[in-house]
Order: structure tokens, then sequence, then C-alpha cells
């Protein structure tokens, strides 16, 4: 399908055949996929939640040591330990305005605390501009040490991105070269356990955030509890391509969350 732009003087108008829900649209969203390829979208449509509001510094120190604790471990039993009485007050807060919730499937029955999307993406934008400000580079590694510390390409092979390869919480490569150049450059947060990587049986080679995932794995959790599904019919769930969802899931695999019961067919373990 292809879409004309023109230039006008308020900025772009853009014209053609187009699906139904984006002409009807009030508003759209364009999200950057890599360089040169965006995903376009009505308003609200990927992700499913209003924005939250700016969060105060306990809101935001409470969210941050949530999210220092594996999943499976934030029941609230285990979690109200570790808090005192002004972080639980402030977590109640949190759960009143659902930006953090209760997470229940039939592995997690007592449940578990999920941080929001949005909630998220806000503590993790925080963190980014502190350590920015402090010359430290961000766990997405954007910051100039990170280009350098990561070895050039040998001639021949495929050149790896100058920026930071995993600053969309996924990667998937065909080459082995490149996995191997990759896993040297990521080596620190792969051993930090910020970062995991395995070969399919594909034979591609499936890199991945661990917060991303994190970040993604209760909606993923939610609809498995409703039956057995591929990564294609749960990127319709989650708004992501096909092949972040089928690296999240391989991953959950890896570590026991899931099983491949046939191929490409995923269900809870």
């Amino acid at each position: 399908m292809e879409v004309k732009v023109r230039k006008t003087k308020e900025g772009v108008e853009l014209f053609g055949s187009v699906p139904l829900e984006i002409a009807n649209a009030s508003a759209l969203e364009i999200f950057l996929l890599r360089d040169g390829i965006y995903l376009l979208s009505a308003r609200g449509a990927i992700g499913g939640q209003k924005a939250a509001g700016p969060l105060s510094e306990p809101e935001l120190a409470l969210v941050k040591k949530l999210l220092a604790i594996k999943f499976e471990r934030r029941t609230p039993t285990d979690v109200d330990k570790t808090l005192s009485e002004k972080e639980k007050a402030t977590l109640a807060s949190l759960v009143a305005r659902n930006m953090v919730n209760v997470f229940r499937s039939g592995k997690y029955e007592k449940g578990v605390y999920n941080v929001s999307d949005a909630v998220f993406g806000q503590t993790r934008d925080v963190l980014g501009a502190v350590q920015h400000a402090a010359g430290a580079p961000s766990a997405a590694g954007t910051g100039a040490a990170q280009r350098a510390a990561a070895p050039s390409a040998a001639k021949g092979t495929s050149a790896m991105p100058q920026r930071d390869p995993l600053a969309r919480g996924w990667l998937v490569l065909d080459n082995e070269g490149d996995a191997r150049q990759l896993s040297g450059s990521l080596e620190a947060r792969i051993k930090a356990g910020e970062v995991a990587g395995l070969r399919s049986f594909d034979r591609k080679y499936y890199f991945i955030r661990k917060d991303f995932a994190t970040a993604h794995q209760p909606k993923i959790m939610s609809a498995l509890g409703k039956g057995d599904k591929t990564a294609e019919e749960l990127s319709r769930v989650l708004g992501l391509l096909p092949e972040a969802c089928l690296a999240i899931l391989l991953h959950m695999a890896e570590e026991g969350e899931l099983l491949e019961k046939s191929k490409g067919k995923f269900a809870l373990a």
C-alpha cells in the first residue's frame, strides 16, 4: 500500500488509500522501528494505556525498587515485607491509580506486582536522564564510550550499527559472525544479567534486554492463559513486531516460563 506525502505550510499531508482505522482517527502516532522504517498507528492503539502523569520522587524510588525484584518474586506478601509504612502508602496510591497492578494467572495464583507500561517507560526515561547528566552511559548504552568499546566490523562482514543495537529492546541476527561480535560488545551487560542472547532452531540469533522482556511478560502470560499462541498472534495483542514477540517467547521458554508445544506455538509451562 503506497501513501503519497504532500508538504503544506502546517507540515505534511498524507493522501491515498489508507485503512479506515487510520483515515477515521483524530490523531496518529509514529513509532521508530529502525532507521528509515516506522510504524504508523491510531493514537492509543498500541500499548492501550493512557500516559501516566509525572511520578514524584518517592513514587519513582518505589517503582525502581519493584523493578529490581525478579518478576516471580514480586508477590504482595513478599514485597510488602521489604517496604516501610510510607512506601506501602505510596504503593497503595500507585495501585489505586492503576500505575501498578497485581497480575494473576495459573502460575501466579497469589499475584505479583506488575508495573504498567506507561510508568515503566517513564521510570526508564528518568533514570537515563540522570545517568546522562552524570556522564555515565545509560542502560541503552548510546554514549560514545559504548561505541568506542564495540569492536569494528571485520572487512567482508556486515557492519553492526553504531548506536545501541538493543535500543528497541531486542535484535535478531542471521549471521553468526555478527552475533559473535555483538555478544562481545555486550559482554558486560550479559554478565550483569541485563541482556540475554540465544540461537534458535531457525538458526537465527535472538538478543533481548531483560527489562524489555519483563515489561511485556504479564500481557504474554495473560494472553497464553486463554490458549496457546504464536508470535504472530501475540504481536496483535502487544502491538509489537512478530520478531520482537518471538524473541521474548524464546527467552521465556529458555528460562522455563513457557513451553514451545509445537513449532512456533507457545503455552504456559
